[in-house]
């Protein structure tokens, strides 16, 4: 749970399991990141696909549009898990605050990411 009185704030948890299916991938991820997921190596694709997709999530919850918000638009460098605000529409978000995490609990791993709006 996160909470603010001042700033917008937004949390997501993924489970970081391998998945054989690449939908989420294919129709939410932007080509840019698909490519960056396609050059890390393949035991730690998992991991960063969930990470990213815990950022977006983060990131629609702090706008407080949920997945209203077209996330395949919202692009992140998956290797430094920063928003790429050099694409349009992205400097309301320059300001953004992100931090993620990579956990490990007895049955699987997690990724959580934090957003927090300025």
């Amino acid at each position: 749970m996160a909470v603010s009185r001042t700033h917008p704030v937004g949390i997501d948890i993924e489970c970081a399991q391998p998945r054989s299916e690449e939908d989420l991938t294919d129709d939410y991820f932007t080509s840019c990141e698909r490519m960056a997921l396609s050059r890390l190596p393949v035991g730690t694709r998992a991991q960063a696909r969930a990470r990213l997709w815990a950022l977006k999530e983060a990131t629609v919850k702090m706008l407080g549009t949920g997945l209203a918000y077209d996330i395949s638009e919202l692009e992140f460098d998956p290797v430094q898990d920063r928003l790429n605000s050099s694409r349009e529409g992205f400097s309301r978000l320059s300001e953004m605050r992100i931090a993620t995490w990579s956990i490990r609990n007895e049955t699987q791993p997690l990724s959580v990411a934090l957003a927090v709006g300025i």
